[in-house]
């Protein structure tokens, strides 16, 4: 589990490190200063772990745009959350961010 490059870090590693998931709060699709750059999501097309990705819909790193413009492989979901990039939420929205990890993690 990461959040933003620590959750980009997890990614890279997973498949080589034997994770069996990851969950990744805010995943750092493209730096807002320099736009899409392939090296930091082309891997999560070809992932082979399974990724659970929680990204804020007004993330300046991707956001709701993430849906369409950022392919994941096969055994990865998005799920899109009403906050940004810092995550900041209120108690009732981290519960469902709590219950898809736990819902993940039990699959």
């Amino acid at each position: 589990m990461g959040r933003s490059a620590g959750a980009r870090v997890a990614t890279l590693i997973a498949d080589a490190a034997g994770a069996r998931g990851v969950v990744a709060l805010g995943y750092p699709f493209e730096n807002p200063k320099e736009g899409p750059n392939p090296d930091r999501y082309r891997h999560l097309a070809s992932l082979g772990s399974r990724l659970l990705v929680i990204q804020g819909a007004h993330d300046e790193y991707g956001g709701r745009g993430a849906v369409e413009n950022y392919s994941l492989s096969a055994t990865g979901r998005l799920e899109l959350v009403d906050t940004d990039h810092s995550m900041t939420m209120d108690e009732s929205s981290w519960r469902n961010v709590r219950k898809q990890i736990v819902d993940f993690l039990a699959e």
